[in-house]
């Protein structure tokens, strides 16, 4: 697969790209995943060394993609990788399934977030908060064809303006002295986790460090790509985990154990405890700024995807034009428009109507008697419009997630002559110990998910039907 090209090249510096890691990553899950965390144990310690577990398990994710990336500094990333290892069919339905589903379900579940702590502020955006999230969509795509200049510009300033915010957290979290009643155990219990426990809290901690891989699509944008990106990958991921682990301790030194895994807006109690509630206020303006960084960042990656596969395939070919200010145009067009028809999807009464018929009637074609009911009766099942896509489409992105990590040792042996800039250390066992974690993530979405994978059935039918038609472009 070869390079397509910008007109503005080689303008994200390592600090840019950092900035759009952190960005992508850094969203609202240290808000909201820490209560569920810390509940399934019994010990304070066991809840933080699982976010420092998930921390390792990422970084060895980021040190292989550090490796393929310097290999091969193009558009696309997993695009690219999948594409050498397995061949292009299988690399343009990872693309598909990421433009039909994955980013943009992530992109319209993190504006509906926006739009939740925006109504803290003002409460009249709830009356219609499927036209606010996509008014919000509408604005960064605006930013974001002004040019790459402003997109970097507006991700660097959320980023940092995100950051300044939860040091700020982390620091009010600081003022009261530690003490050793934040590391009991609770009382007259065992120290080990429950039964399957161990599990969701895991899969938990992972997908808040979800999404540094998305870095990786702007490679060809990067100077000094070869090395500024392993750079950006490891520096910028090391930071997130220092971060989530600083932000864990600040919760637990103000709520104490048992207060945390009561809490349901841990951020917000710690600033009102110690500030008082005007602070808690300000952690809605926190969330909101972090989801925008999310979708800004998700979006800036996204397109670049996209511009490698209108640069392989001609039929796509308006993907890869870029306008004059450096920005692939219809590729950001494609992302925000399909991001808007989730949001009307998955986000309105009618649309998540619409989306839970559709899933019943597809399990009923493949189990005629089973009782479609059941597919939404669990109360800690997917409910909401979103969380069914996320549900469903989870086990497609784990799987492609894991067929990149062990692409690294397939190009190890088909592309042996290829230059490695960067060569993943301790290998193999570090691609292992990433697939592993990949592995037991997909296998974990599977049980989670159960029948709801169906829904992704007609998406993957289409996408391989069009791997199968679209001629690709001759070799330049």
């Amino acid at each position: 697969m070869t390079l397509p090209e910008s007109d503005q090249p080689h303008s994200l510096s390592r600090f840019d790209m950092a900035c759009l890691l952190v960005g992508i990553v850094v969203g609202t899950a240290i808000f909201e995943a820490p209560p569920t965390v810390f509940s399934q144990f019994n010990h304070p310690l066991l809840g933080f060394s699982t976010w420092l577990l998930g921390g390792l398990l990422a970084f060895s994710g980021a040190l292989c993609y550090a490796e393929l990336a310097a290999a091969y500094p193009q558009f696309g990333a997993e695009y690219v990788y999948l594409g050498r290892a397995y061949g292009r069919r299988v690399a343009f339905l990872f693309a598909w399934m990421q433009m039909t589903v994955v980013a943009t379900g992530s992109i319209g579940a993190m504006s509906f977030v926006f739009v939740n702590y925006a109504s803290h502020l003002l409460p009249t955006l709830n009356r219609a908060p499927a036209l606010v999230a996509m008014a919000s969509l509408v604005c960064l795509l605006a930013l974001q064809i002004a040019g790459l200049r402003t997109g970097k510009f507006v991700q660097n300033l959320l980023t940092v303006s995100k950051l300044v915010a939860l040091g700020g957290l982390l620091l009010v979290g600081c003022l009261q002295l530690p003490s050793w009643e934040m590391l009991q155990p609770l009382a007259e219990t065992s120290a080990a986790p429950a039964s399957g426990s161990f599990s969701l809290a895991l899969i938990l901690v992972l997908f808040a460090y979800a999404g540094w891989n998305d870095s990786t699509s702007v490679a060809p944008e990067v100077k000094d790509v070869q090395r500024n990106l392993p750079q950006a990958l490891l520096y910028g991921l090391g930071f997130i985990a220092a971060l989530y682990l600083g932000i864990n301790f600040a919760y637990l030194n103000v709520l104490g154990f048992t207060g945390l895994r009561e809490s349901s807006a841990p951020a917000a109690e710690v600033m009102q405890q110690m500030l008082g509630p005007w602070a808690a206020a300000t952690m809605s303006l926190v969330v909101m700024i972090s989801s925008l960084g999310a979708i800004h960042g998700t979006m800036f990656a996204g397109s670049r995807l996209l511009a490698a596969v209108g640069h392989d395939y001609p039929a796509l070919g308006a993907w890869r034009r870029w306008n004059a200010r450096g920005a692939p145009a219809a590729a950001l067009c494609t992302l925000a428009g399909i991001s808007c028809v989730m949001i009307l999807l998955a986000g309105t009464d009618r649309g998540v109507m619409l989306l839970r018929g559709t899933t019943a009637r597809l399990v009923e074609l493949i189990r005629p008697a089973y009782d479609t009911t059941a597919l939404f009766a669990n109360e800690y099942g997917p409910q909401t419009g979103f969380e069914i896509l996320v549900a469903a489409a989870s086990p497609v992105f784990l799987l492609f997630f894991t067929l990149t990590g062990l692409a690294l040792i397939v190009l190890r042996f088909t592309d042996t002559d290829h230059p490695r800039p960067f060569r993943v250390p301790l290998y193999p066992l570090t691609p292992l110990i990433f697939c592993a974690s990949a592995g037991f993530m997909f296998y974990s979405s599977l049980q989670y998910a159960g029948l709801l994978v169906v829904l992704t059935a007609p998406l993957l039918l289409a996408g391989l039907l069009l791997a199968a038609s679209l001629q690709p472009a001759k070799p330049d």
